[in-house]
């Protein structure tokens, strides 16, 4: 074989190849190009904590973009979480990165910027830089719990109770698995307890099914074409069996996994700390809360959800309680009263139905105490 065939050889050995090795982008439509026959954005759903024309914008636009040739608009007139989400299949106990890049054209003083993040975690990414009017790229990483089997994935103007407003762009979404523990922060995903978490599966587009299956099969025609292609040019060339002989008899020892270092190992002995479970149960709860010149209020409210670590009460006034807010809470359960402890304000919710109409709203909070008897008292509530 001279030396014109084998170079020719290499480079389609390494132009088919290449595609199996590279890390596969698990957002759809992550720079924002596809619309369905409505012309709404596909696989995306967009949401604001406050819901209204006059207070919000999500938008596809064209005329700036980082790459392709739309991007998608954020716009919040007032302070707001405004938010993109589509929701992304995963494996549980395991590691990725996600990543967007970010213009940002005007930005508010207040609340936490543009972001991305993942639905109901509390720990979004990085500050981004304010107001730098060029695309620069945020990202995170998170390890995903051990029942965790989708995931929620935003591109955001806000944040749980840091509000925001600014114009910004968001372009090139990414999500990849890693294969190993990075080094630096790592989020648990499944670490949202008190949050209240409102799952978007009951807005998800029902043909979402359809084009996953579609995407798998292309993947897998693609795979089996190019290495039908490969046997083809090696045939051709008349080295498939000497390819062969060499590889079978040249036995060599994979390369060793490096050692876990002793900052990626407390990061990862975190992570795998056993969450609490969440548990719907309705009880009567009153909170009482110190005002600043004296005496307590008193809100007598009821639960949605509770666990060891936090609970999500029911009110239809939001406007009782501000994110921070420490109040004592005590617990009714069969004509008892059982003490839980000082929690902390963490979330307001509002949620409605597909029509628009509001469903329910309330406070997502956070235990702070750990001392006895209340951990104690938490813990045999969940176990009843």
């Amino acid at each position: 074989m001279n030396g014109k065939a084998g170079s020719l050889l290499f480079i389609c050995t390494i132009l088919l190849l290449f595609p199996l090795y590279a890390q596969e982008n698990l957002v759809n439509n992550n720079s924002f190009e596809r619309d369905d026959v409505l012309g709404n954005l596909t696989w995306w759903e967009t949401d604001s904590f406050i819901q209204n024309s006059s207070s919000a914008l999500i938008v596809p636009v064209e005329g700036i973009s980082r790459t392709g040739k739309r991007s998608l608009l954020v716009l919040n007139y007032i302070p707001n979480d405004s938010r993109a989400v589509q929701w992304v299949r995963v494996q549980p106990n395991t590691v990725y990165r996600f990543s967007a890049w970010v213009y940002i054209e005007e930005s508010g003083p207040q609340g936490k910027g543009a972001n991305i993040s993942v639905y109901g975690s509390i720990f979004p990414s990085d500050d981004s830089a304010p107001a730098k009017k060029e695309w620069q790229k945020i990202e995170l990483v998170g390890k995903t719990g051990g029942d965790q089997t989708e995931l929620p994935v935003n591109v955001r103007l806000g944040f749980f109770g840091r509000l925001s407003t600014g114009k910004v762009y968001f372009d090139d979404v990414e999500m990849i698995k890693l294969d190993a523990m990075p080094a630096g922060k790592v989020i648990d995903l499944s670490q949202n307890e008190g949050t209240g978490v409102v799952s978007y599966k009951e807005k998800k587009d029902e043909k979402q099914g359809f084009f996953e299956n579609v995407n798998i099969l292309l993947v897998i025609v693609t795979g089996a074409l190019g290495f039908i292609v490969l046997l083809l040019v090696l045939q051709l060339f008349g080295v498939f069996g000497k390819i062969v002989k060499a590889v079978s008899g040249d036995k060599k020892s994979l390369p060793k996994k490096e050692p876990v270092t002793v900052d990626q190992k407390a990061a990862l002995d975190k992570i795998e700390r056993r969450r609490t479970p969440r548990k719907k149960i309705k009880l009567d709860i009153v909170l009482s809360r110190k005002m600043p010149g004296g005496g307590y209020e008193i809100l007598e409210l009821q639960t949605i959800d509770l666990s060891e670590t936090g609970t999500l009460v029911k009110s239809e006034d939001l406007g009782a309680l501000k994110i921070d807010d420490k109040v004592s809470c005590e617990i009714e359960y069969k004509k008892r009263r059982f003490d839980v402890g000082e929690a902390k304000v963490v979330r307001k919710e509002e949620i409605y139905d597909k029509k628009g109409k509001l469903k329910k709203s309330g406070f997502g909070l956070v235990f702070v105490s750990e001392a006895q008897p209340f951990l104690k008292n938490r813990k045999m509530l969940m176990k009843e």
